[in-house]
């Protein structure tokens, strides 16, 4: 695990491109990538959603319909768990943070949102 000045040097190198993403779950460091955005598009799905389709993804790696890592259901349960504090709690941190951004927020909740976006790219 990087120190957290490592990051902020790394982040800083990544913010001279001209385009990056970069994943808001790290919200509590990557303040700076805010600032420089032109857009900022946050992911807020239902939390049913995230819930059953981290079961079904659970499944069908079971079941050998999907490949990728092995999971147990200890580490499912902690990802649902992770999920429902993330709803619940840093999401609601994350837009106290972002509220200062304004016009540049764009928050998502459909797949049809998200589709959209995509499209116009």
């Amino acid at each position: 695990m990087r120190t957290l000045d490592k990051r902020k040097a790394l982040l800083q190198e990544i913010l001279f491109n001209n385009e990056w993403i970069i994943e808001g779950v790290y919200y509590a460091w990557v303040q700076q990538s805010f600032d420089e955005a032109d857009k900022i598009y946050v992911l807020n799905m239902p939390s049913y959603l995230c819930k059953s389709r981290i079961i079904m993804r659970f499944i069908k790696r079971k079941l050998g319909i999907l490949k990728g890592k092995r999971e147990t259901l200890k580490s499912v349960y902690n990802l649902l768990k992770w999920t429902e504090t993330f709803q619940n709690k840093n999401l609601k941190e994350i837009r106290n943070i972002l509220d200062r951004y304004g016009d540049k927020v764009i928050w998502l909740s459909r797949k049809k949102d998200v589709e959209k976006i995509i499209k116009a790219v």
